[in-house]
This record gives structure tokens, sequence and C-alpha cells, in this order.
């Protein structure tokens, strides 16, 4: 199809992509990755004949694979299970491939939301699922997520986050971490952090050369 295709390829934590072509998360970090190339070669005045391929495989990449619902994880990914990862919307952030009034990325957003299941084991996801939110200037649902999946559910009172909401100790009943002082669970430095990136995402941003104040 003259089209530069990704095989074989892999979208994180997922079984059923676990040996696949063309996953979203693959596809948007080529495309990221050629872009930041791209533009760093014409500031510091470099590698003229490698930007030249460079800009041909950007432009004949791959299409994002999609059905008559939106975008998919992957090529083949007949929507019949709940993710362990939300690396599908890395075509979102940090790849920037995405229009604001797009309904295809904007309805990617609650495909997404619908199909993580919100399980505790995939809490890294949660801010990340937030700071794609703020991106897309939704800020209700970037606040939600937040402030009900991150900070509510994970962050301790000493401002460190665990894997888990549940205690790993037996006997100990499951207790919400705002709550329990003595919660034995891990401290897991993706929910801190990237609270921080998200609340900073709400408020400024710069994106394909504009910069939005109090964006979500």
């Amino acid at each position: 199809d003259g089209k530069y295709h990704i095989y074989p390829s892999f979208s994180p934590e997922q079984k059923p992509t676990l040996w696949c072509r063309d996953a979203t998360i693959d596809l948007a970090m080529a495309r990221h990755t050629l872009r930041a190339a791209i533009r760093a070669s014409e500031i510091l005045g470099v590698d003229a004949e490698s930007r030249t391929v460079w800009k041909e495989r950007l432009e004949d990449i791959a299409p994002y694979p999609t059905d008559d619902i939106g975008i998919l994880e992957a090529e083949g990914d007949r929507r019949d299970y709940l993710y362990g990862h939300e690396s599908i919307l890395y075509c979102v952030h940090p790849s920037a491939e995405y229009r604001l009034q797009d309904p295809l990325y904007q309805n990617l957003l609650a495909q997404t939301q619908g199909r993580l299941g919100l399980y505790d084991g995939a809490s890294f996801s949660k801010p990340h699922i937030a700071m794609s939110a703020a991106w897309l200037h939704r800020p209700t649902k970037a606040w939600n997520f937040l402030y009900d999946c991150v900070l509510a559910m994970y962050m301790k009172p000493n401002g460190f986050a665990s894997l888990r909401r549940m205690s790993f100790k037996k006997g100990v009943e499951t207790c919400d971490n705002l709550a329990e002082k003595n919660a034995a669970a891990p401290i897991f430095q993706d929910i801190s952090a990237g609270a921080v990136g998200v609340v900073n995402e709400m408020l400024l941003q710069s994106q394909s050369g504009t910069i939005h104040v109090f964006p979500a």
C-alpha cells in the first residue's frame, strides 16, 4: 500500500497485542521521534541528507488503525478485552498527534476510559488519562481523574502514592489511602509526579506553536 508499517509491534501490558502490527503507541512515537529529529536537524543545520529521508518516512508512515468507532489499539483489535495500559492515548500525549475539535480524538478519551476498567493495578495509567484530558481541553474529566482516581484513591498523607489502593498485608482491610496512614503499599512515583504534571498542564500549555492559558 506504499506505507511504512511497524511489525512486529507491541502495545504494553496487553496480552492480545503482545505480537501485532501497527500498535498505535508505536506509530505515535515513531511520528513523534521523526518530527523531533527533523526539527533538531533544522535548528542545528546538520544531517540535511538524513532529514530528507526522515521527512519521507514521516509522510508515508501508516495511519492509525481504526474501525467505525474510532482509533484501535493495534491492527486486528476487536475491542473484546479491557486495557491493562492506556498506551493508545500516546497519539494525544506525548506525541501531540491530535486536533482539539476532531471528534476522533475526543471520543478516544472516553473509549480509553471505558476499556481501561479503572481497576487498581492500572493506577499508573490514570495520571496519563488526566493529562490527555487536559490536552484535549476537557477540564471536568481532567479534574475528576486527578482527584477521584489519583489523589483520593492512591495518595498518602505524606505526599507519596501507592501502586494499589489496598494493603498487601494479610488480614488488613482495603482502606482509602487518605484515611489509612499505615497502608502497606509501595511508593509509586508515577502517581505523585504525574499529578503534578497534570496540574501544570491544566494551568498552562504550549501546543503546536500556540500558548493556552488555563486550558483545563
